[in-house]
């Protein structure tokens, strides 16, 4: 089965993204901000991360260069943001 983390600060969004992604057969988990996401990445082991850019304890890209860099782990990370605004950290990200 895919395990799925799905990093969403806004309980609705990580709500959707739990049952979605269920009702496929997917197996997901939720965390809400950057140091939850990384531990439980770290025990999980998840196929694909969902991750917002902007959630508490460092961001998205904190948890992104920890993920990448501390772990070295090139899991496929999909971001998201309802910030638009926020597109412009992601340049220069590699994998």
């Amino acid at each position: 089965m895919i395990k799925i983390l799905a990093v969403e600060d806004n309980k609705d969004i990580a709500d959707f993204y739990f049952e979605f992604f269920t009702e496929f057969g997917y197996e997901v988990q939720t965390a809400e901000d950057a140091p939850s996401a990384i531990e439980k990445h770290r025990i999980f082991r998840a196929d694909i991360l969902i991750l917002d850019l902007d959630i508490p304890g460092g961001g998205g890209i904190y948890v992104y260069d920890t993920i990448r860099n501390k772990m070295n782990d090139n899991v496929p990370i999909i971001f998201s943001t309802g910030k638009p605004e926020k597109l412009s950290e992601l340049t220069g990200l590699v994998n």
